[in-house]
């Protein structure tokens, strides 16, 4: 008897490097890919925003530039570990001028495998508080992906973004946006090098923004490096309403166990750099 191995994969790209979006409505989940593989899934991504230099800086930062650098490391601690306590720049790693960020990430297909499933996911600030927005606009701003040098544009995208309503005028506003990108994958083997850009998101204190990709890779039948069958699934959850409520006392715990900033009344987002 054929043993059959049972994965249950969710997949969620706010879980890896955005805020998740509570919500007074109860959240309905869309299936988006669940099948039965000689395979596995990975996911891999990084951020568009990165620590200041010491120019970028100025003359007078409230925290010096290496203390970001040390939280990135997660050697540092205090609030000079914390990305509000920085102005954070952004990353541009692809040298394309058409691209305003861009960050990279590998992932490995084996050799005599192929993509059954690649998701792209990328979410930032729809408003930052002290910001320097690109132009454009989060809802409708394509981003670039090349794989292993093959560039291309995604254009056809989901994406979520807080009522501005329901947020303090002191909060920042965050959005996440999602695209099946599978077709991209056909023939793709091996360590594959992802460059993502154009990740709508401004640079300042307390900014944010990066991008992941699920890769759900499969062999045609049973080999070594998968003797068993799995099943993988993605999932999303589409809140029926986008809030974030505001809690009008500083230093109580924020919904959901995250705290605010009691000098600031902001939340404190934790340690976010770029790592190459």
């Amino acid at each position: 008897m054929r043993a059959v191995v049972v994965l249950s994969a969710v997949v969620v790209f706010l879980a890896l490097c955005t805020p998740v979006l509570p919500s007074k409505a109860a959240e309905t989940w869309h299936t988006q890919f669940d099948a039965a593989v000689y395979g596995d899934v990975a996911v891999v991504g990084n951020t568009v925003v990165t620590c200041p230099t010491p120019a970028q800086a100025g003359p007078d930062p409230r925290y010096p530039p290496q203390s970001c650098v040390d939280g990135q490391q997660r050697v540092g601690h205090g609030r000079g570990s914390l990305n509000n306590s920085h102005r954070m720049m952004w990353t541009d790693v692809d040298a394309d001028p058409s691209t305003f960020n861009s960050s990279r990430a590998r992932v490995s297909i084996p050799d005599g495998a192929e993509v059954a499933y690649a998701k792209l996911g990328w979410a930032g600030n729809a408003r930052c508080v002290n910001g320097s927005a690109p132009p454009g606009d989060p809802r409708t701003q394509p981003v670039s992906l090349a794989v292993n040098g093959t560039a291309g544009v995604v254009d056809r995208f989901s994406a979520a973004v807080d009522d501005p309503a329901s947020i303090g005028h002191t909060d920042n506003q965050f959005y996440s946006a999602e695209s099946d990108v599978t077709a991209r994958f056909a023939g793709v083997r091996g360590s594959v090098l992802l460059t993502v850009g154009n990740v709508w998101t401004p640079q300042g204190p307390d900014c944010f923004g990066g991008w992941s990709m699920t890769v759900v890779w499969r062999f045609a039948g049973a080999s070594s490096a998968a003797p068993a069958q799995r099943r993988g699934g993605a999932r999303r959850a589409r809140p029926a309403e986008h809030l974030r409520p505001h809690h009008p006392h500083p230093g109580l715990p924020h919904p959901r166990g995250r705290w605010r900033d009691p000098a600031r009344h902001r939340r404190l987002r934790g340690r976010l750099g770029h790592r190459r």
